[in-house]
């Protein structure tokens, strides 16, 4: 469940998204080379196994269309809390900060409703 706060037009949406996660990452495995010559970095990879890691992801979402069809954007950046708690691990360094979607929505609930008139 996430709260989205947004304005809606017959052709544009615009939508803000606080997102909250608590991820937990167990049985990770590792390529037999990753790392190799950075036994630090490793280490802290492997200290996150088994960690409850909260993070922060607000998201952006922008949406085009009209009637049915809405072409849709999103940005969401991601930001590990409590980077501190996991020792001297930064958490940030060892995931994705940003992501960018791109898509269609359809509205088949608004088609059918108005085939029916």
């Amino acid at each position: 469940m996430q709260p989205s706060i947004g304005l809606s037009h017959k052709v544009i949406d615009v939508a803000f998204t606080p997102r909250f996660t608590l991820a937990r990452f167990h049985s990770m495995s590792y390529g037999a080379r990753a790392l190799e010559n950075e036994p630090g970095r490793m280490a802290d990879v492997r200290s996150l196994e088994n960690s409850w890691i909260p993070f922060m992801e607000p998201t952006v979402t922008f949406r085009v269309g009209y009637k049915y069809i809405k072409y849709s954007m999103q940005l969401t950046i991601s930001q590990a809390l409590r980077d501190e708690y996991y020792s001297e691990t930064n958490v940030s360094d060892y995931f994705q900060r940003a992501a960018f979607n791109v898509g269609a929505s359809f509205n088949f609930g608004r088609w059918l409703n108005e085939s029916r008139r």
